[in-house]
């Protein structure tokens, strides 16, 4: 990381300034200078101002009265608005983050000038620039999986604050070798936390179980604008890590989010990230595998049957629910996924969170 005082962008300083400066040695006012220049007080204003472009004429008339060059003007020019460039493109950078909500978050503290600014939130990525950073984290590579509704759109650099918290967060954990099989195996065990209410009691027993095989479990909340539900990737550390963003704040989404990432990593391995909203529809084959995959270990094959003929009230649910030892709320969820149960019925059922 570097400190944020070594970000140092070209600043916008125009040939006026280097004319101001030179007017002030020879003590000549505007006017003066302007006579001495053949051009209008007018034009002096806006060259010292750096409106007025630096012109080959004009490069040549202010050569011959510096006894300069004109080809020291015209390098002072490009120089000028290859800095106004720059910081042009530094501040879309900075419109397109979330930048005030990570400061009232905690997750960077604020900066004074823009330089400043740029120079956290580069080190917040781990970026040296801003160009560093649209080729480390932005583009078509970066979110080729994400889902989003067609009714909702997501901000792609809310979704890369999130994403980027999760590589932070799994700096702090401690994970085993990743274990394909063992992972696999203690997904039945998983299932049984989600009787527990309580997330400060299920979350570390999720986390734990999950880095003993090898997988890292972060919970991050989403900025605005980031849709994402749950992401499923490959860390440069060689281990997986499951985010999940508690976004809708019910079991039934929190689970099946999970289970849904967790196939990701089962049936597609090392393909790439898988970064899910589940208020979206798709027809992509990995997605179907593994809305597939988190249905069928929710709800077991041998009790779908039922599940289709259950009566829509709350104690044939319920009494369902025991028999098959998993959440109402979540049996409530795959009913409503399924499209058996319309999306406002039962819901009570589902037990809610809230962020402290």
């Amino acid at each position: 990381m570097r400190n944020a005082s070594e970000f140092r962008p070209d600043w916008a300083s125009p040939p006026g300034a280097t004319i101001s400066d030179l007017m002030a040695t020879f003590s000549w006012t505007r006017s003066d200078f302007a006579d001495r220049l053949g051009e209008t007080t007018l034009l002096v204003e806006e060259l010292i101002s750096g409106r007025a472009l630096l012109t080959d004429e004009l490069a040549s008339k202010l050569a011959y009265v510096f006894s300069s060059s004109s080809d020291f003007w015209l390098s002072r020019e490009n120089q000028y608005r290859a800095s106004l460039a720059n910081i042009e493109e530094i501040r879309e950078w900075l419109s397109a983050l979330p930048e005030t909500y990570m400061q009232r978050r905690g997750i960077i503290r604020k900066g004074k000038h823009l330089s400043e600014r740029a120079s956290i939130l580069l080190d917040f990525f781990g970026s040296s620039s801003v160009d560093e950073w649209k080729v480390e984290h932005s583009g078509k590579n970066r979110l080729a999986a994400f889902r989003t509704s067609p009714k909702l759109e997501s901000d792609e650099g809310a979704t890369l604050v999130w994403l980027r918290q999760g590589e932070h967060a799994a700096d702090e954990i401690d994970c085993s070798k990743w274990n394909l099989r063992g992972f696999e195996s203690s997904l039945k065990n998983i299932r049984n936390l989600t009787l527990e209410k309580n997330p400060g009691i299920f979350i570390p027993k999720l986390q734990k179980i999950c880095a003993d095989n090898g997988v890292i479990v972060s919970i991050i909340r989403t900025p605005p604008g980031c849709r994402a539900s749950g992401s499923a990737r490959f860390l440069s550390n060689g281990n997986p890590q499951i985010l999940l963003s508690f976004r809708h704040l019910s079991d039934d989404h929190f689970w099946f989010t999970f289970f849904h990432e967790a196939a990701h990593l089962i049936l597609h391995s090392e393909s790439g990230l898988f970064l899910d909203g589940l208020d979206n529809e798709t027809r992509d084959r990995k997605e179907i595998e593994a809305n597939a995959y988190a249905s069928d270990l929710l709800i077991p094959e041998e009790f779908l049957q039922e599940l289709e003929s259950l009566p829509l009230t709350y104690r044939p649910v319920m009494r369902f629910a025991r028999k098959i030892r998993i959440a109402p709320g979540i049996v409530v969820g795959q009913l409503q996924f399924r499209k058996i149960c319309p999306q406002n019925r039962l819901n009570k059922l589902k037990t809610r969170y809230r962020w402290e």
